[in-house]
């Protein structure tokens, strides 16, 4: 009964006791026979001992020849005891890795297909195809995904071209494209924070010495719903590139000065102008732009102070202030 239930499940049994590493090992080899006869050793799937201790730890390594081998293949690939993918190496590169795939090609970066690689293919050659690498988590599903775009420029298969899609997953659930890279070297990050504000009406005749906020309530845009009640609120820790331009109306010439103020947590920036006219000019525009570092949850928004004077000045609709995350 045990012998025929060996044979029924295919049983490879190495009936040597060792613990050393690629003991007590089973082989299975095929063969084949050359055009005059010659028997060649094509591959073989050994199953072995993983390791020196006195355990059951094993290796599945799949090894084939190259042409030069005679009977006794190369190691190609390797699954260990940790379940993880060895292609080209015999030795995990940590305990976290999932799969190492190593070469020895020394080509240089000439070209895309130079040097190492790992290649996906999709061989459906029809526009908007995807190939794609996830990654996820047993628990919630995709986190992320890095998606190949082939394009299919002319409709032949012969005018391709290819975008690089870099995606996380939303929550709630759903997986939304963060950055594009297109055949052009084009880099688009549809959802990187910025916005761009105007005023809706006039803000008329400002007081003096005073600091006074500038009353942006009109967004042309704001990704990210990161602007509100005049002031933008920095979502993420980062460095912020700022533009402030405020277009005066009636500007008087008896003011000691006007001082443009973008101010954040951090700091505040400001820009002065002295109006030492021989009379009130109907407009003059001041403005100022920076590159600064913001936390999350800082806040940054614009004010203006004028100096002695009247209180004739106007902020017209044409001003605005803007700002992106840079990294």
């Amino acid at each position: 009964m045990s012998r025929a239930r060996d044979l029924a499940d295919r049983v490879l049994h190495n009936r040597t006791h060792e613990d050393t590493e690629g003991g007590r090992e089973s082989i299975v080899t095929f063969k084949g026979e050359q055009s005059g006869g010659e028997i060649s050793t094509l591959a073989q799937i050994q199953a072995s001992h993983d390791g020196t201790a006195d355990d059951q730890k094993a290796d599945l390594i799949f090894k084939t020849n190259d042409g030069s081998d005679g009977a006794s293949p190369t190691e190609a690939m390797r699954i260990n005891s940790d379940s993880q993918l060895l292609v080209g190496e015999t030795t995990a590169i940590a305990s976290n890795v999932i799969a190492t795939f190593a070469t020895s090609d020394s080509s240089t970066a000439t070209s895309a297909g130079s040097g190492a690689a790992l290649a996906i293919k999709n061989t459906d050659t029809t526009d908007n195809n995807y190939s794609t690498i996830y990654f996820a988590n047993s628990a919630d599903g995709i986190d992320s995904a890095i998606y190949g775009v082939h394009e299919d420029a002319d409709g032949t298969g012969t005018g391709r071209s290819g975008e690089l899609v870099f995606a996380t997953a939303n929550t709630g659930g759903g997986v939304s494209e963060r950055m594009r890279i297109d055949s052009d070297g084009i880099v688009t990050k549809p959802f990187q924070p910025a916005f761009m504000v105007q005023l809706s009406t006039l803000q008329t005749n400002i007081a003096i010495n005073g600091t006074r906020t500038v009353l942006f309530d009109t967004e042309r845009f704001d990704v990210g719903g990161n602007f509100s009640s005049n002031t933008f609120t920095a979502p993420v820790t980062g460095k912020y590139q700022l533009n402030v331009e405020i277009r005066m109306d009636s500007v008087d010439s008896g003011a000691t000065y006007y001082h443009l103020y973008l101010i954040t947590s951090n700091r505040t920036y400001h820009t002065i102008m002295d109006p030492n006219f021989t009379f009130d000019l109907s407009y003059h525009s001041i403005s100022t732009s920076v590159l600064t570092d913001m936390d999350a949850n800082d806040t940054a928004y614009v004010a203006i102070y004028q100096a002695a004077g009247n209180a004739q000045t106007d902020i017209n609709q044409d001003s605005n202030f803007s700002g992106i995350l840079i990294g």
